[in-house]
């Protein structure tokens, strides 16, 4: 059975749903613990984990003002999902962030290896439809490029490369 997640899903309920979810387990399982239950819950909604849920719907519950983002800013958020996918990440972290900047020309080579280590594990890609949320850390990158861009007007990729390398 597959959910699908609300357009503005709440992570209260969510939690609800964990618990209740758990309850059910217990009446064939009773050593069934919460993390069982939410992990259960996550691979419903399509998520390979409940941390990967909660970075989703934190990422939706807060204005990071994609809205005001450049299209080459975009693109390059774009570009860093791609590279989570491609090297099998089931979130999207900073360095796919520089990884997208290296597409667009932004950042050399050699910040490339500054940044990522040189033997990082590659996992199996994800195939293309896959929700790939931001992670935490990415999430706090996004918060600070907001806060910039408020003050800015808009968000340029010099925002995010900012943000990102420092």
């Amino acid at each position: 059975m597959s959910l699908e997640l609300p357009a503005r899903p709440n992570f209260d309920h969510l939690k609800k749903q964990a618990k209740d979810r758990l309850a059910e387990l217990r009446k064939r399982s009773p050593a069934a613990r919460l993390a069982d239950a939410q992990h259960a819950l996550a691979r419903e909604y399509g998520f390979p984990s409940w941390a990967a849920l909660k970075a989703h719907v934190e990422s939706l519950a807060h204005n990071y003002q994609f809205d005001r983002y450049t299209p080459e800013a975009k693109r390059v958020l774009y570009f860093s999902r791609d590279e989570a996918c491609k090297r099998g990440s089931p979130t999207i972290e900073p360095e796919h962030i520089v990884l997208g900047l290296a597409r667009e020309g932004h950042v050399t080579p050699e910040r490339v290896r500054a940044r990522i280590p040189l033997g990082s594990a590659l996992r199996d890609p994800l195939p293309p439809t896959a929700l790939i949320p931001f992670s935490l850390a990415t999430l706090g990158v996004l918060k600070r490029v907001a806060a910039a861009g408020a003050r800015a007007g808009e968000i340029r990729v010099a925002d995010l490369l900012s943000e990102v390398l420092r």
